[in-house]
């Protein structure tokens, strides 16, 4: 593990950082106290790989007296006066949701729940670096494949009552999603078409996903 210092508001490369490299980011109370908050956003955004993930731990309920009378004496406090946070550095997490946006994030994945917020003002969010790649993932159904680069045969559903398939809807490196056994589940080895199409999805070495229900 090597150990090296960054100033998140500054150009990573000239830290000696390589762009679109890491995995994750973390930052615990320290992106508030920057001057401008988007600039160091699309500085973590710019760390990140594709699919990487920023982790933030930061005061969301500026409500809190106590939280920033207890900072307000650093100078740090008074930066992002200019960045339209007159009174207290902090801002809500719905703010760091659009700040997200705006900075190459898909706004925020999760954050922790944003409750008790006098014993526990500090929650955590999560958001990951996306590209059209990434977004495709969690939603291929909604989404065109052709739009992402990838061609029908590239990425295929199957469904419905069998598991019928033309050979040229596959290819050795298409990856297979069945969803056929949600339907009905498939006893003693099924009809001929069943096993027939069984055949056909095993015949090469491709990624297959098969997902079942418990019984």
């Amino acid at each position: 593990m090597i150990f090296n210092a960054l100033d998140v508001k500054n150009e990573i490369e000239d830290q000696g950082y390589v762009k679109h490299s890491y995995d994750l980011v973390i930052g615990s109370l320290i992106f508030h106290a920057r001057r401008d908050l988007r600039a160091t956003l699309r500085n973590a955004r710019r760390q990140l790989k594709p699919g990487g993930y920023l982790l933030l731990q930061e005061i969301t309920n500026i409500d809190v007296l106590h939280v920033r009378f207890a900072v307000s004496g650093l100078p740090s406090c008074w930066l992002g006066r200019e960045d339209g946070r007159r009174y207290s550095p902090y801002v809500t997490s719905a703010e760091w949701h659009g700040l997200l946006l705006e900075t190459g994030f898909p706004g925020i994945d999760t954050i922790t729940p944003e409750t008790d917020i006098l014993l526990r003002p500090l929650p955590i969010i999560t958001a990951q670096a996306a590209n059209e790649h990434i977004d495709f993932l969690p939603n291929p159904l909604l989404q065109s494949g052709e739009s992402q680069g990838m061609s029908a045969a590239d990425f295929v559903v199957m469904g419905g009552q069998t598991l019928q398939l033309k050979s040229s809807d596959l290819l050795a490196s298409s990856l297979v999603l069945s969803l056929t056994e949600l339907n009905s589940a498939i006893e003693g080895g099924g009809p001929p078409e069943t096993m027939g199409g069984l055949k056909q999805l095993m015949e090469l070495q491709r990624p297959v996903l098969w997902i079942t229900q418990g019984l």
